[in-house]
């Protein structure tokens, strides 16, 4: 909320009408008028009394404290993410730094906003040079969120931020952060919570916080998965490898996630022993699987369900286009022809977007 919405807010809850805040402060009804259309601002040596009369403190009376509800965030990013594929990302960078400015002590919103852009950057057109500043200022962005005192910001930031540090090779400063993480609860909470509520009858609910857990708890796995085939690659150990991804995709198909999930396993070993004919069907089946819809698995049926994401399929195409084109470990496929084809077939569906500011 603006300074001006503040103080016509808070002057309709103490019952006061502008003409009486004008006589307390000693200036013309026309001047509170204007600050509340927010036209002009009240002078700094009035501030104190205004909010001395308007029954609050400073900080509220510039929003300093107010907090921003998850659903106004997520209607932020979408407002942001709009902007930059409808005018480039330099254009919604500009759109999240704006509102930003408006809500400075609000972590959540910096990470949600560095979260959204980093993915838009990575298919955005900007040159090598371009891209790695505003990858150096999201950073500042992820940091800051990484000292909030929201812990589930602060570790959802931390998170991001050690895999930054490992990527740049500052492995100590990985450690650091990840020191700074809490250990797991010894006492399952949310069993806790399923008791009692099916004490209180009230099943719907248990069974919902279940189905949640085991959602999270498999999905937790599968990212685990996916780091196990990487080590036993990096071991030499195939057969290994080759197991674990059998597991991965036998547990994404029993428990009904997206078929893509499936194959991300299978893809790595395929391009880790550089099998052209191999890595082409993967990705083939992987980039049809992309472009068909999620179902709701059966097993999952008291979960709220959400509005299907329309975009989803066309902007996990375009990230895993993007990263075949330019990855290094997908070097050796593009001088196959049979390669080039199936990414110039998905590029015409998929062109690259660019910046048009």
């Amino acid at each position: 909320m603006k300074l001006n919405e503040q103080i016509r807010e808070h002057r309709k809850k103490v019952g006061l009408t502008q003409e009486q805040v004008a006589n307390y402060l000693g200036v013309s009804t026309p001047a509170v008028n204007k600050w509340e259309s927010g036209s002009t601002y009240p002078d700094i040596t009035l501030l104190a009394p205004l909010a001395r009369l308007l029954e609050i403190d400073l900080n509220t009376l510039f929003t300093f404290h107010e907090t921003l509800s998850k659903k106004e965030i997520g209607q932020f990013c979408n407002d942001v993410e709009e902007v930059a594929n409808t005018m480039g990302f330099q254009a919604g960078f500009s759109a999240a730094t704006a509102k930003l400015q408006e809500y400075p002590t609000c972590d959540l919103l910096r990470y949600s906003m560095a979260l959204l852009l980093e993915g838009t950057l990575m298919r955005s057109s900007l040159s090598t040079e371009e891209q790695a500043e505003y990858e150096r200022q999201l950073m500042v962005w992820y940091e800051k969120a990484a000292n909030s005192n929201d812990e589930e910001t602060k570790e959802a930031a931390i998170s991001i931020l050690v895999n930054k540090y490992l990527a740049f090779g500052k492995t100590e400063k990985a450690q650091e952060l990840i020191a700074l993480l809490p250990d797991k609860r010894t006492v399952d909470k949310q069993m806790l919570q399923i008791n009692v509520l099916m004490k209180q009858e009230r099943y719907e609910e248990a069974a919902a916080l279940a189905e949640m857990k085991i959602f999270s708890d498999v999905a937790t796995m599968q990212n685990y998965f996916i780091k196990l085939v990487d080590i036993d690659l990096l071991l030499d150990e195939t057969d290994s490898a080759a197991c674990v991804s059998e597991i991965s995709q036998k547990m994404a198909s029993l428990f009904g996630f997206w078929e893509y999930n499936g194959y991300v396993c299978p893809l790595q070993i395929a391009l880790a022993s550089k099998d052209v004919d191999q890595s082409i069907e993967i990705i083939t089946m992987m980039l049809n699987a992309a472009l068909t819809p999620i179902k709701a698995p059966a097993m999952f049926r008291h979960l709220p369900t959400k509005p299907t994401d329309d975009t989803l399929g066309s902007r996990v195409v375009s990230l895993m286009l993007h990263q075949l084109e330019t990855d290094n470990e997908c070097e050796f496929l593009r001088s196959d022809p049979a390669f080039q084809i199936l990414i110039d077939e998905y590029r015409k569906r998929f062109p690259q977007t660019g910046d048009m500011s």
